[in-house]
C-alpha cells in the first residue's frame, strides 16, 4: 500500500509538453507515483472519471479548452470529483485573471516558470 504523496493521484493539464514533463518530473522526484497527463481541459475533462485525481495542476491558457472552462466543469460536477483541489498554473498573475480563476473555485496559483521549489 503507498504511503504519504505515494498514495495520491495527480492529473497535469498543460498543452506544452515540456511543461508538462517538468511537473511531472519534480512531483515523482517528491514520491508520486500515479501522475496522469492531458493536453487540454477537454482531454483533461474526458478522462475525469477514469482517473479519478487527488489533485490536479491545470494550465490557465491552452487551446480547445482553457484551464477556466475545465474548472467551471469540475466545480459543477455531482461527484465529488467537485471538491478535488485544482493549482492553477500561470504565466498571467494580474488581478484580473487571478480573481477569475479563484471566482471559478481554484484553490491555489503556480506562477511560470515553475521550479522545483514553487511545485
Amino acid at each position: 500500500m503507498a504511503e504519504g504523496l505515494g498514495a495520491l493521484r495527480l492529473l497535469v493539464v498543460d498543452d506544452n509538453p515540456q511543461m508538462r514533463t517538468i511537473v511531472g518530473t519534480v512531483l515523482k522526484a517528491a514520491g508520486i507515483r500515479d501522475l496522469h497527463y492531458a493536453p487540454n481541459g477537454r482531454a483533461a475533462w474526458h478522462s475525469l472519471a477514469e482517473i479519478q485525481p487527488d489533485i490536479c495542476f491545470v494550465d490557465y491558457e491552452m487551446p480547445v479548452m482553457n484551464g477556466l472552462d475545465f474548472l467551471s466543469i469540475v466545480r459543477g460536477l455531482s461527484s465529488p470529483l467537485r471538491f478535488m483541489p485544482v493549482v492553477m498554473l500561470t504565466g498571467h498573475s494580474d488581478e484580473l485573471r487571478l480573481t477569475a480563476a479563484r471566482d471559478r473555485g481554484v484553490n491555489e496559483f503556480l506562477a511560470k516558470p515553475v521550479s522545483a521549489r514553487t511545485i
